[in-house]
């Protein structure tokens, strides 16, 4: 771990740790940390999964046609 010097909003820090059930101002950004990074990676995963949906679709070639039209 980095040990580093930040400024926090207190209003900002306050909500985050209601929210997250968290007390303590390390244990409330490591918790906040870790929830935007699961979430990054779900956003990420579901892109991906709607990508190969859509590219599973099967198309004609009038299809393609069309899409160019």
């Amino acid at each position: 771990m980095t040990k580093r010097l930040v400024d926090v909003d207190d209003d900002l820090l306050q909500a985050a740790q209601i929210a997250m059930g968290t007390t303590g101002l390390k244990d409330t950004v490591n918790e906040a940390l870790s929830v935007a990074g699961a979430e990054s990676v779900q956003r990420l995963d579901e892109i991906r999964r709607s990508f190969a949906a859509a590219a599973s679709v099967p198309f004609t070639e009038a299809d393609r046609e069309d899409a160019w039209r």
